[in-house]
């Protein structure tokens, strides 16, 4: 069937009938607006771009960009300075302190002894600057056993802090010390020698003194200290090396560490040990690895230098040693 329209003002119901558009619907006038209540004018948002050199802020004012700029600047200094100093407060470690006390304000003074007696060789030695140095020693490691030689050139001040804690972890970790053939580039290279200016190892060899069996501990170390006293310059300081041989293991080895010579006498002084020992002209008192039963010193060496011209300032503390 063909559907018909319903007239104006009228529209189908469910059932299909036409009836009036206002029969059922609720009322849907507006509630009128309270007067009593206060005019309150509701802002609009202010979308007006701000002047050239200028940029709304978090409240929506125009401030000058260079302002903000030298604000935000000063802060990021602030934060900067605060960080670094935060920083530096952490890496402040017993060593840290200890290499700035003695080596901080000293690099520019160390130096390598160029001539000393009559001889052309001279025993490589370099000055201290304060004998507090020996005596207020701090430890690299909480247990050291290989590092000897790093603590050795840490305490004369030939060894960056942070390459000495580092070289001091690796060695005891491997249990690998340093040799003589790594030991004499490196005091090249720290002093920036030429090919012309030769370093070398000298051992002087106790074989004889050992085998006599009525030798005495005393006797040894008199015999080191004569060597010693004569090649040694006031107010400087050379390592040393000591060999030893253990009967049980039937195996040698090396330690390093230090003479120095002050008011014309001779000390040792062993930076390996947790707590420094420094004794006069025993080096037997000085370090008790070489005071173990089944162990005999057999020989002691020191490192020599020649044509040198004139002393030679320290260069590098941070190039290579191990291969």
């Amino acid at each position: 069937m063909p559907t018909t329209r319903c007239p104006k003002g009228s529209r189908k119901d469910k059932n299909g009938n036409c009836v009036e558009k206002n029969t059922n619907q609720p009322n849907l006038e507006s509630p009128k607006k309270n007067t009593n209540e206060p005019n309150v004018e509701i802002p609009k948002n202010n979308t007006k771009r701000c002047p050239k050199g200028y940029r709304r802020n978090k409240t929506g004012d125009c401030v000058d960009n260079n302002t903000t700029k030298k604000t935000r600047k000063s802060s990021e200094k602030k934060k900067a300075s605060s960080e670094k100093k935060k920083a530096s407060s952490e890496t402040k470690t017993p060593r840290s302190i200890y290499a700035k006390r003695y080596f901080a304000n000293n690099k520019s003074t160390i130096h390598l002894l160029d001539k000393f007696g009559d001889s052309k060789k001279v025993m490589v030695q370099v000055n201290y600057n304060d004998v507090e140095q020996f005596m207020n020693y701090r430890n690299l490691a909480n247990r050291p056993e290989s590092d000897c030689f790093f603590q050795t050139i840490f305490s004369l001040g030939l060894r960056d802090v942070k390459m000495a804690k580092q070289d001091s972890m690796n060695s005891n970790i491997t249990g690998e010390g340093a040799s003589i053939s790594e030991i004499i580039p490196y005091i090249k290279n720290t002093f920036n020698l030429s090919n012309a200016e030769k370093v070398g190892f000298k051992r002087n060899s106790l074989a004889k003194e050992v085998l006599q069996l009525n030798t005495s501990k005393d006797k040894i170390n008199d015999k080191i200290v004569k060597l010693l006293t004569p090649l040694i310059k006031e107010g400087y300081a050379a390592p040393i090396s000591i060999m030893r041989y253990n009967k049980r293991t039937g195996k040698q080895d090396g330690h390093s560490m230090i003479a120095y010579k002050y008011n014309n006498v001779l000390y040792f002084f062993d930076p390996q040990k947790k707590f420094s020992y420094v004794t006069i002209g025993n080096i037997f008192n000085s370090t008790n690895i070489f005071d173990v039963a089944g162990c005999d010193i057999i020989a002691f060496g020191y490192y020599t230098v020649t044509n040198l011209d004139h002393p030679k300032p320290l260069m590098n503390t941070t190039c290579k040693i191990k291969k």
